[in-house]
């Protein structure tokens, strides 16, 4: 049976500071891009790895649901996610406008865009990018302009979206997981103060944290409505990132 393909829009419409999160209005689909549950909770959560961390950020393009007779997607969707703003975590929400169905897969790719700019200037042409201060107070800054091609897999059952009442995903990054304790701690800053990684330099630290940033993202769906994923919502769902 031939595909349809349906149009998929994509509004940025909010990305909130801290751990109070608002709920989509009735038949609004939305991808809720956040730390997982208990990071967001935990006193000093920001202070990981010896380093503490004041940005983080990921650009997501071109969201596509897959099911067994239908696709929907844009590939011109775009937006900037914030994880970490100010010292602080961050909540962003990605309203979808998807017809309502089951689907068996989601696409969707960190990668930069040539619009990022307007939302945030330094995300431009960054997947994602890190910057924090190490235990000695030397800057660092974390920036991969490489494409992360992200697949999520129903286990069990298929996605289902689009049943009436509000519908909220979950990617959920595990930032805190990106780096080891001390791993910068041997980095030489260059001539400006800063630590920097990626963009042609210290390339075998960008690669470690790469591997982890692949294997940081979990997906889920907001099956009690209380806006926030559990480890039971994050369950029935397989992440491949590459």
């Amino acid at each position: 049976m031939r595909i349809e393909r349906i149009a998929l829009s994509l509004l940025v419409l909010s990305g909130c500071l801290g751990t109070e999160i608002g709920n989509p209005q009735e038949g609004e689909v939305v991808l809720r891009v956040t730390s997982p549950d208990d990071d967001m909770s935990r006193v000093g959560a920001l202070r990981m790895a010896g380093l503490e961390i004041d940005s983080v950020a990921m650009s997501l393009v071109d969201v596509r649901f897959k099911g067994e007779f239908e696709e929907a997607g844009d590939p011109n969707a775009n937006g900037v996610a914030e994880l970490v703003r100010g010292g602080e975590r961050a909540v962003f929400d990605i309203g979808l406008d998807v017809p309502g169905g089951e689907y068996r897969e989601v696409h969707m790719k960190a990668s930069g865009f040539s619009g990022a700019a307007g939302e945030s200037p330094q995300m431009e042409g960054l997947s994602l990018r890190m910057a924090g201060r190490r235990a000695d107070g030397v800057p660092f800054v974390l920036e991969d302009d490489r494409t992360l091609n992200i697949k999520v897999t129903g286990d069990v059952e298929p996605l289902r979206v689009g049943a009436g009442g509000p519908d909220v995903l979950f990617l959920v990054v595990d930032v805190a997981s990106w780096f080891e304790e001390g791993e910068l701690d041997v980095l030489e800053p260059g001539e400006d103060g800063w630590v920097r990684i990626g963009r042609g330099q210290n390339l075998q630290v960008g690669n470690r944290v790469r591997q982890r940033v692949r294997s940081s993202m979990r997906f889920g769906q907001d099956r009690d409505d209380d806006g926030r994923p559990s480890a039971v919502e994050l369950g029935g769902f397989s992440v491949e990132v590459r």
